[in-house]
């Protein structure tokens, strides 16, 4: 697989820690992130794998995802998808996710096993995106 080159087109809007949308050669469009910190490092990379857990055996619409490591930095592409982040959750609905949360499944405890844990993570959200979807 040769190396694939891609132009900066600007700054996104909106999100959490900052994005730049690229563009390559044969126009695919893809969202640039980047993180410093080694523990965001680690949560995000754990983050990346619950995501294509989701999007491969749950069907959710979540980009795929690339990780590379250089130097202390690691930087994420994933796929451009067109859309809107959901903006608002009814209190109810809020209060409703809210009542299911469990330490093990929301904190990931590191005493449970890892296969355990991680099953518990995705459904958890799989149930949050339920209720999500009620909402919309």
């Amino acid at each position: 697989m040769g190396m694939v080159v891609y132009r900066l087109l600007g700054p996104l809007a909106g999100g959490e820690t900052g994005a730049m949308l690229i563009e390559a050669a044969d126009g695919e469009r893809r969202v640039l992130k980047w993180e410093l910190d080694p523990s965001n490092q680690a949560a995000r990379t754990e983050a990346l794998v619950l995501a294509d857990r989701l999007r491969t055996e749950a069907g959710w619409p979540i980009p795929r995802q690339t990780a590379v490591q250089e130097d202390s930095w690691l930087f994420v592409t994933q796929q451009f998808m067109d859309g809107e982040p959901i903006d608002r959750l009814s209190h109810g609905k809020w209060r409703r996710v809210w009542s299911e949360v469990d330490d093990d499944v929301v904190g990931g405890s590191r005493a449970a096993d890892e296969g355990g844990a991680s099953r518990r993570r995705v459904e958890w959200v799989g149930f949050v995106g339920d209720v999500a979807a009620d909402e919309l």
